[in-house]
Protein backbone atom coordinates (compact mmCIF):
# COMPACT_ATOMS: atom_id res chain seq x y z
CA UNK A 1 0.00 0.00 0.00
CA UNK A 2 2.77 2.47 0.87
CA UNK A 3 4.06 2.96 -2.70
CA UNK A 4 0.52 3.54 -3.96
CA UNK A 5 -0.21 5.92 -1.07
CA UNK A 6 2.98 7.85 -1.84
CA UNK A 7 2.05 8.06 -5.52
CA UNK A 8 -1.41 9.35 -4.65
CA UNK A 9 0.04 11.96 -2.29
CA UNK A 10 2.28 13.20 -5.11
CA UNK A 11 -0.69 13.30 -7.51
CA UNK A 12 -2.55 15.42 -4.94
CA UNK A 13 0.28 17.96 -4.64
CA UNK A 14 2.10 16.59 -1.58
CA UNK A 15 5.59 15.99 -2.92
CA UNK A 16 7.95 17.23 -0.21
CA UNK A 17 8.26 14.07 1.88
CA UNK A 18 10.48 11.12 2.59
CA UNK A 19 8.84 7.93 3.87
CA UNK A 20 11.09 5.63 5.89
CA UNK A 21 9.79 2.11 6.36
CA UNK A 22 11.25 0.39 9.42
CA UNK A 23 10.91 -3.38 9.60
CA UNK A 24 11.54 -6.45 7.57
CA UNK A 25 9.22 -9.08 6.22
CA UNK A 26 8.53 -11.56 3.50
CA UNK A 27 6.85 -8.90 1.34
CA UNK A 28 10.00 -6.80 0.85
CA UNK A 29 10.45 -7.85 -2.80
CA UNK A 30 6.81 -7.05 -3.58
CA UNK A 31 7.16 -3.64 -1.94
CA UNK A 32 10.37 -2.92 -3.87
CA UNK A 33 8.59 -3.84 -7.11
CA UNK A 34 5.67 -1.54 -6.27
CA UNK A 35 8.07 1.28 -5.44
CA UNK A 36 9.44 0.95 -8.98
CA UNK A 37 5.97 0.49 -10.51
CA UNK A 38 4.70 3.73 -8.94
CA UNK A 39 8.01 5.53 -9.60
CA UNK A 40 8.44 6.62 -5.98
CA UNK A 41 12.05 5.52 -5.41
CA UNK A 42 13.12 8.99 -4.26
CA UNK A 43 10.27 9.17 -1.73
CA UNK A 44 10.45 5.78 0.02
CA UNK A 45 13.38 4.15 1.78
CA UNK A 46 13.12 0.62 3.13
CA UNK A 47 15.36 0.61 6.20
CA UNK A 48 14.83 -3.02 7.17
CA UNK A 49 14.88 -4.25 10.74
CA UNK A 50 16.36 -1.86 13.28
CA UNK A 51 17.33 -2.82 16.82
CA UNK A 52 16.51 0.75 17.86
CA UNK A 53 13.71 2.21 15.73
CA UNK A 54 12.97 4.99 18.22
CA UNK A 55 15.11 7.72 16.64
CA UNK A 56 13.23 7.23 13.37
CA UNK A 57 9.91 7.52 15.20
CA UNK A 58 10.98 10.42 17.43
CA UNK A 59 12.26 12.62 14.61
CA UNK A 60 9.50 11.81 12.13
CA UNK A 61 6.99 14.52 11.32
CA UNK A 62 4.32 11.86 11.22
CA UNK A 63 3.91 8.13 11.82
CA UNK A 64 1.66 6.26 9.41
CA UNK A 65 0.54 2.81 10.50
CA UNK A 66 -0.92 0.99 7.50
CA UNK A 67 -1.45 -2.46 9.00
CA UNK A 68 -4.98 -3.71 8.35
CA UNK A 69 -4.93 -6.03 11.35
CA UNK A 70 -3.52 -4.87 14.66
CA UNK A 71 -4.60 -6.11 18.06
CA UNK A 72 -2.63 -3.56 20.10
CA UNK A 73 -0.60 -1.18 17.96
CA UNK A 74 2.52 -0.97 20.11
CA UNK A 75 4.35 1.16 17.54
CA UNK A 76 1.48 3.66 17.58
CA UNK A 77 1.61 3.89 21.37
CA UNK A 78 5.39 4.29 21.21
CA UNK A 79 5.05 7.07 18.64
CA UNK A 80 2.54 8.86 20.86
CA UNK A 81 4.90 8.51 23.83
CA UNK A 82 7.62 10.07 21.65
CA UNK A 83 5.24 12.90 20.65
CA UNK A 84 5.00 11.89 17.01
CA UNK A 85 1.53 12.43 15.48
CA UNK A 86 -0.12 9.28 14.15
CA UNK A 87 -2.33 8.24 11.27
CA UNK A 88 -3.54 4.65 11.65
CA UNK A 89 -5.75 2.33 9.65
CA UNK A 90 -8.81 1.31 11.64
CA UNK A 91 -8.31 -2.05 13.31
CA UNK A 92 -9.21 -3.38 16.75
CA UNK A 93 -6.25 -2.02 18.71
CA UNK A 94 -5.95 1.54 17.38
CA UNK A 95 -9.75 2.02 17.36
CA UNK A 96 -9.73 1.46 21.13
CA UNK A 97 -7.57 4.46 21.93
CA UNK A 98 -7.29 6.80 18.94
CA UNK A 99 -9.91 9.46 18.43
CA UNK A 100 -9.88 12.66 16.39
CA UNK A 101 -8.38 14.59 19.31
CA UNK A 102 -5.21 12.48 19.54
CA UNK A 103 -4.68 11.11 16.03
CA UNK A 104 -6.31 10.16 12.76
CA UNK A 105 -8.02 6.83 12.12
CA UNK A 106 -8.65 5.95 8.49
CA UNK A 107 -10.66 3.33 6.68
CA UNK A 108 -8.84 0.39 5.12
CA UNK A 109 -8.40 1.89 1.66
CA UNK A 110 -5.85 4.03 -0.15
CA UNK A 111 -8.05 7.11 -0.54
CA UNK A 112 -8.92 7.22 3.15
CA UNK A 113 -5.29 6.79 4.21
CA UNK A 114 -4.19 9.54 1.79
CA UNK A 115 -6.93 11.84 3.10
CA UNK A 116 -5.84 11.09 6.69
CA UNK A 117 -2.23 11.93 5.92
CA UNK A 118 -3.21 15.16 4.18
CA UNK A 119 -5.49 16.09 7.09
CA UNK A 120 -2.61 15.53 9.52
CA UNK A 121 -0.14 17.50 7.36
CA UNK A 122 -2.45 20.47 6.86
CA UNK A 123 -3.64 20.93 10.45
CA UNK A 124 -1.82 22.10 13.57
CA UNK A 125 -0.75 19.14 15.65
CA UNK A 126 0.40 20.74 18.92
CA UNK A 127 -2.65 20.03 21.06
CA UNK A 128 -3.13 16.62 19.41
CA UNK A 129 0.43 15.61 20.28
CA UNK A 130 0.07 16.77 23.89
CA UNK A 131 -3.31 15.07 24.36
CA UNK A 132 -1.94 11.80 22.94
CA UNK A 133 1.12 12.08 25.16
CA UNK A 134 -1.05 12.71 28.23
CA UNK A 135 -3.27 9.74 27.37
CA UNK A 136 -0.20 7.49 27.15
CA UNK A 137 1.18 8.78 30.47
CA UNK A 138 -2.10 8.26 32.29
CA UNK A 139 -3.46 5.12 30.69
CA UNK A 140 -0.76 2.84 29.36
CA UNK A 141 1.73 2.38 32.18
CA UNK A 142 4.07 0.06 30.21
CA UNK A 143 4.06 2.72 27.48
CA UNK A 144 4.68 5.69 29.75
CA UNK A 145 7.39 7.99 28.53
CA UNK A 146 9.76 6.76 31.24
CA UNK A 147 9.42 3.19 29.99
CA UNK A 148 9.94 4.20 26.37
CA UNK A 149 12.94 6.36 27.33
CA UNK A 150 14.46 3.44 29.25
CA UNK A 151 14.25 1.31 26.09
CA UNK A 152 15.85 4.03 24.00
CA UNK A 153 18.86 4.65 26.25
Amino acid sequence: DIPQIASELIDRGISQFKWYVVGEGDMRNQIENKIKKYNVEKYITLLGAKTNPYPYIKYADLMVHTSHVESQGLTILEAMALKTPCVAVASLGPKEYINDKIGVITDVNIESIVNGIILMIQNPKGSMIELAFDMIKQTYSPYKIEEIINRII
